[in-house]
């Protein structure tokens, strides 16, 4: 009897070995398949993307890479009602079970076995949701595998991450997945601000999307929502006034927005680009804490830009307006950055899609600047300290180094002072700056700004020439704007964003002081506005434009560029395809542009207030400059007026009679330069030769009125 026992107990413990060894290979097996087959979570972060401006208003949006409008969902951002609606109809054991619902597969098998057919399904969302992962056919095989993928999802994810991914990817007919898309294409709203009839709608479309398309089967699409709503009455989800109550069933989609195309998908291609050294791969290794955690990283597809909608608008407006004017093979490009902090809040790569090119975003294409490059080799020079806006250049027809740089218009003026040949852009005085402070230095300033100059194919490996100065190198539309920028922050230049920056603006590289940056602004913008053109700035009381043109060789391309201390302007306009546009220069169509977005600007920004960084201020802050409309306070010369031609007298001794110059002027003294060389006795000038004299008053604050005379004879030999 006692050896009989023992025998059936030795047998219970093998049997309890052999089963714990079963049941422990089992898991092994489960554990090793579900670690070498993991769900494919990653289609649940190949979202479309929409883009917004700095005020979370929309620009536009882009599907997904397969075309299809599906957009990141957080449960956060639903309606509870809706979801709590949703589970109701759908799992409601959700919270609950591990996956799968055994009290459904159940009731399922039992309703199939008395009617002989398939009632009801036994799908919980996680089983739906690996469905939307992995889409098979409607098979037992397919059904197990559901069964252990949602198993998997359960273990990997929380319930409101399950919530989540299915909400990114329920299908809503045609190319709609996720309930946002849904929500925006066929109500016009982000899903937390649907109504009770709309909800129910969005409920109803999973379960036979194409069957019940509002916009294209839309008493389907009715008698579909009827029944949600009177399920959720009868489940005391909804109140029983509901019963019966006419149902708003869209008959059509609605398009989204698009706004600022190149600078949103800038945008988007920018954050892709930051996203992909941390995204998780499609292998799928990923725990549920980094799985977590990218949930929190992607709450929604928002990318939330710098651009903001009014200027935007403001800028294409005025692209547009200028484009019906130009042939259709011509298209414009153009940027607006804030440049206190770098921000991009207007982006145009092109006027219109419709012209040629117009789906390139021009503000990326390299192409010949023209003479923009010219104020920041002055200002090189300024800082070496061998240059003055009053230093007198040589304005002639020579050779510097090797290289025999010609005007645009083949005309040479002799000697002028920098500040003329920069306001005029003359091209010799140019050179010989360059050729002063280093063509390989300057590039390297650039360079270390952030702005690589693109030398010619047969220029590679090569050192940097002269041409550069004059357009000899290629550069971007945004490095123009970079610089430019830099130019408007007082010397120093700083990474331009597309994406809303957090926290503090990013360390800036300075290319020359403060007070050269200001004595270069103060230059160009004394630069005349176009024929027949006042600044809409002048009225309102804002910083005048300091601004620059360039015309490439051939007039391929024209440039516009310009700055005040609220915003800079870049604006680019030519043949995408690089044929020249014969006479087609910088001032005569790209400036006219530019001075519409200022203005335009100016207008939506009122009047000026002081920035608090006094290196923001590019231009002479304490002498407001002011046009011939408002009383001059710089010094005026009276007498020899502007272009006189003098004779000077003989006293009776033969000695030559001397000019008196006057001025009038707000602020004394009153220095006079004949030449650029500084005269020292004004009452009493004595020329010393027949020829053109070029006659300056300067006053204390810098302020100076130049005129040009012509001595023609009854001088000292």
């Amino acid at each position: 009897m006692i050896n009989g026992a023992r025998g059936h107990w030795a047998r219970v413990q093998r049997a309890m070995v052999l089963g714990g060894v079963v049941a422990a290979a089992f898991v092994a097996v489960i554990v090793s398949l579900d670690l070498a087959f993991p769900p494919p979570l990653h289609k649940g972060s190949e979202v479309g993307q929409i883009i917004v401006d700095r005020d979370g208003r929309w620009l536009h949006a882009f599907a997904t890479r397969e075309g299809r409008w599906r957009f990141q969902v957080n449960v956060d951002t639903v309606d509870p009602e809706f979801v709590d609606r949703l589970i109701e109809i759908e799992d409601r054991r959700f919270f609950v079970h591990p996956g799968i619902d055994v009290f459904a597969i159940a009731r399922a098998l039992r309703q199939a076995a008395m009617r002989g057919r398939i009632v009801s399904g036994a799908s919980t969302i996680t089983m739906q949701t690996a469905r939307l992962l992995e889409p098979r056919p409607r098979t037992i095989s397919s059904k197990i595998i559901e069964i252990f993928r949602a198993l998997q999802i359960e273990r990997r994810l929380s319930k409101d991450e399950i919530l989540s991914l299915y909400l990114t990817l329920a299908p809503y007919g045609g190319n709609i997945e996720g309930v946002r898309a849904a929500s925006l294409l066929y109500f016009g709203k982000d899903p937390a601000a649907l109504s009770v009839s709309e909800q129910a709608l969005l409920i109803a479309l999973p379960q036979a999307p194409e069957a019940r398309r509002p916009d294209r089967h839309r008493r389907a699409a009715r008698t579909a929502a009827r029944a949600v709503v009177d399920r959720l009455i009868k489940a005391g989800k909804l109140p029983s006034t509901y019963k019966g109550r006419a149902l708003a069933i869209p008959d059509k989609r609605r398009e989204l927005p698009r706004f600022a195309y190149h600078g949103a998908r800038r945008a988007a291609n920018l954050t892709r680009h930051l996203s992909a050294s941390d995204s998780t791969s499609k292998s799928d290794t990923v725990s549920k804490s980094a799985a977590t955690a990218k949930s929190e990283r992607a709450l929604t597809s928002d990318i939330v830009s710098t651009l903001d909608i009014d200027a935007q608008q403001t800028v294409e407006r005025v692209l547009a307006d200028h484009a019906r004017q130009i042939d259709r093979d011509v298209n414009i490009a153009a940027i607006v950055i804030v440049p206190e902090t770098g921000e991009i809040i207007a982006y145009a790569g092109s006027a219109d899609f419709m012209r040629a090119g117009g789906w390139i975003d021009m503000n990326q294409a390299v192409r010949s600047p023209g003479s923009l490059l010219k104020p920041f080799i002055y200002g090189l020079a300024f800082e070496d300290g061998t240059a003055l806006p009053h230093r007198i250049l040589s304005d002639e027809f020579r050779t510097i180094n090797g290289y025999r740089p010609e005007n645009f218009d083949r005309r040479y003026r002799g000697d002028v002072r920098l500040k003329d040949a920069l306001r005029h852009s003359l091209n010799v005085p140019a050179v010989a700056a360059l050729s002063a402070v280093g063509p390989n230095r300057f590039a390297a300033l650039l360079a270390n700004a952030g702005v690589n100059l693109r030398l010619p194919a047969r220029a590679l490996g090569t050192e940097v020439g002269l041409p550069v100065a004059l357009g000899g190198a290629g550069l971007r539309p945004i490095d123009i704007a970079i610089l430019y920028t830099g130019l408007a922050r007082g010397g120093e230049v700083i990474p331009v964003s597309l994406i809303s920056p957090k926290g503090d603006i990013p360390q800036g590289y300075r290319i020359f002081s403060s007070e050269n940056a200001r004595r270069v602004s103060a230059i160009l913008s004394s630069v005349p506005a176009p024929k027949g053109r006042l600044p809409g700035a002048l009225a309102n009381g804002v910083t005048p434009l300091a601004w620059k043109t360039g015309t490439s060789y051939g007039y391929r391309d024209a440039w516009a560029a310009g700055y005040t201390d609220k915003h800079v302007v870049v604006v680019w306009t030519g043949r995408p395809d690089g044929t020249p546009r014969k006479g087609a220069t910088g001032r005569r169509v790209a400036a006219p542009i530019l001075f519409d977005i200022a203005d335009a600007l100016a207008t939506r920004s009122g009047p000026r207030v002081a920035p608090q960084n006094d290196d923001l201020i590019p231009l002479m802050a304490n002498r407001p400059r002011v046009y011939a409309l408002s009383e001059a306070t710089g010094p005026k010369v009276l007498f020899p007026p502007n272009g006189a031609e003098l004779y000077i007298n003989r006293n009776a001794d033969g000695s030559a009679r001397g000019v008196a110059l006057s001025a009038r002027s707000d602020t004394s003294p009153v220095n006079w330069f004949i030449g650029g060389e500084p005269l020292s006795d004004p009452e009493n000038w004595i020329p010393q030769k027949p020829g053109f004299y070029q006659i300056e008053a300067v006053d204390a604050n810098g302020d100076a009125d130049t005129v040009i005379v012509q001595i023609v004879g009854g001088t000292v030999e």
